[in-house]
């Protein structure tokens, strides 16, 4: 029966390839208006433009390659790599002074962003303890990219993060 459906596989991946781009899609339209309602609270003037759509469509981006890329090293690498890994990214993700002021701001943005990876990312619940802390890390980052972003955008220059 098999050599009279030669493309049965072809057909079955192109059906994956479908479901994960809706999966994205999903992802990207929920994490754009949750975070925008996080992002609106904080400056409530600020409207969905073209520059904050497209600040949030890279942060989900950034998000959905993260967590896929920490839950294919912590299945993959060798405990060693990942925790030489983490202590890079623990240096790159540490907070400047300058940011105290915002801390309340990016720490909600934050939490919000791993919310929606826990709801949409049911395998982040089976990281090892250095894969999720390497998650936590990755995350900060691009918090802080986006939040940098953010303050560009703005306008505020003394709002402007860098990330080492």
């Amino acid at each position: 029966m098999e050599a009279f459906e030669p493309y049965r596989r072809l057909h079955e991946i192109k059906h994956d390839f479908k479901r994960s781009e809706e999966f994205y899609h999903s992802f990207r339209h929920q994490f754009i208006i949750s975070l925008f309602l996080v992002v609106k609270r904080h400056d409530k003037n600020l409207q969905l433009d073209e520059t904050m759509n497209g600040n949030l469509q890279l942060y989900a981006d950034e998000m959905l390659s993260c967590v896929e890329s920490v839950l294919y090293k912590d299945f993959t690498y060798p405990d060693g790599r990942l925790e030489e890994e983490l202590k890079t990214m623990n240096r790159i993700v540490s907070v400047k002074p300058e940011l105290e002021q915002h801390m309340e701001f990016i720490n909600k943005l934050h939490l919000k962003a791993k919310e929606m990876i826990v709801r949409h990312y049911p395998p982040v619940f089976e990281l090892s303890a250095t894969g999720f802390r390497l998650l936590e890390r990755y995350s900060r980052m691009y918090n802080l990219e986006f939040v940098s972003n953010f303050y560009s955008a703005s306008g505020s220059t003394e709002s402007s993060i860098v990330i080492q």
